[in-house]
């Protein structure tokens, strides 16, 4: 099964069942079979990222800290900062006779043996099957996402009873975890928060097993804490960057920013006349953003304006003169990163009605024969550049540029039968 979109995790429960009675507001268990999340994270590429990707991921300050960046291991709700796991090699043994840091298999063997969770942050950015369910993920919420692993070789507490401040998808792909959920924090913690792992005394409100083939969705600043059952254990988590009141402020606030009044100095204090005049000023101009349509405005702003958070190259072509040359069985994808806003409007020039999309800070224009061409792949599926060209020649041309503008990549057909 490829599992690419929110119902894909949520089968047999409709995803309307889930976006009323669960998300934004309590914690929902969806029991799924042993095999939905085969292939989506296997072991083996686990260690093929830590053995590519280790000078980026285990780093060391000169105490000993491991870095934070994307991989932490943590025992007990103790992040673990010695020893380290990455070693200084003497540079007259090294290819370029220089020293340097290299992971150290037996100090982190030791540490997972020793009872530590390895989690692993960034997960959508390095391996393709995550990044195609983020995409999917961020489509159908219309919110930034990011995969992380957890992985634990021992019935031992990784983290201590803790509430984060984004809304969480679990995924359990091997082995079992117990968890118990609390509840909510009174006042939710936001990005930028001090530490949220002091919750006092609490009462368990719900607690449950996960096995392979479940999904759990825990609210953000939902207390809970986890312990593995059976081991080997490795779940994944879909974190979920909700927009919350405090982005809505900061987003009138910077949009104020154009109105002279707001950038010019406040009055002296020994002027309370001009102060009081100016302060009824801005007051009018803020009121006047701050009306009934203001998080409509802000929604759509926000959804539009946002870049992809990850890299997506299409090399070779994207460098080439043809830049998609035909007869290769080259597939495209759009990689917006949210949903595409769309909009009719009727071309003075010729007085036919076209599409206008909006995406990536970009508004595109197509017109409605095109259009009713390209629908595939404006609604998220890959399709081939060969048969958008057999039908209509000058489309290709505009698939040219919306590769080059960012817009769209190259999934030729052997990545795709790797994908699924």
């Amino acid at each position: 099964m490829t599992v690419t979109h929110l119902a894909d995790l949520l089968s047999p429960v409709p995803v309307e069942d889930f976006l009323v009675d669960g998300y934004g507001c309590r914690p929902f268990l969806v029991r799924g079979d042993p095999d939905r999340y085969e292939g989506l994270f296997p072991w083996s590429r686990l260690n093929t990222l830590i053995r590519e990707r280790h000078l980026d991921w285990f780093r060391s300050t000169e105490d000993g800290v491991v870095s934070a960046d994307a991989i932490t291991l943590s025992r007990q709700g103790r992040i673990r900062h010695s020893p380290s796991v990455d070693r200084t090699v003497d540079g007259e043994y090294s290819i370029d006779r220089s020293r340097s840091r290299q992971l150290d298999p037996v100090r982190l063997n030791h540490e997972l043996r020793s009872g530590s969770t390895l989690l692993v942050r960034h997960l959508d950015k390095v391996h393709e099957p995550l990044a195609r369910l983020a995409e999917g993920l961020e489509r159908d919420l219309d919110e930034p996402i990011m995969v992380r692993a957890f992985a634990t070789w021992k019935a031992v507490q990784g983290f201590g009873p803790h509430c984060d401040r984004y809304d969480t998808l679990v995924m359990q792909l091997e082995g079992t975890k117990q968890w118990r959920l609390f509840g909510p924090d009174p006042l939710r913690p936001l990005m930028g928060d001090g530490d949220h792992s002091g919750m006092g005394e609490a009462e368990t409100q719900d607690e449950l097993v996960l096995e392979p083939g479940d999904l759990l969705y825990v609210p953000q600043g939902w207390w809970h804490e986890a312990v593995t059952v059976d081991t080997p254990c490795l779940h994944l988590t879909a974190d979920v960057y909700q927009r919350s009141g405090v982005d809505l402020v900061n987003w009138v606030t910077r949009n104020l920013a154009r109105h002279p009044e707001f950038r010019a100095d406040l009055p002296p204090e020994s002027d309370p006349v001009a102060r009081a005049a100016h302060l009824d000023r801005l007051r009018h101009l803020a009121l006047a953003d701050w009306d009934d349509a203001v998080v409509d405005r802000f929604l759509a702003d926000t959804r539009v304006n946002v870049r992809p958070q990850r890299a997506t190259m299409s090399l070779p072509w994207s460098a080439t003169r043809d830049v998609l040359p035909l007869g290769q069985g080259l597939m495209v994808r759009m990689i917006n990163p949210r949903r595409l806003q769309f909009d009719q409007a009727v071309d003075p020039s010729c007085d036919t009605p076209s599409l206008v999309v909006r995406t990536q800070g970009q508004t595109i224009r197509i017109d409605a024969a095109r259009a009713k061409l390209l629908e595939p792949l404006l609604d998220g599926d890959t399709v081939s550049v060969d048969q958008v060209a057999e039908r209509d020649p000058s489309a290709r041309d505009l698939l040219v540029d919306w590769l080059l503008a960012g817009h769209l990549t190259v999934t030729d057909q052997d990545d795709e039968v790797l994908r699924r």
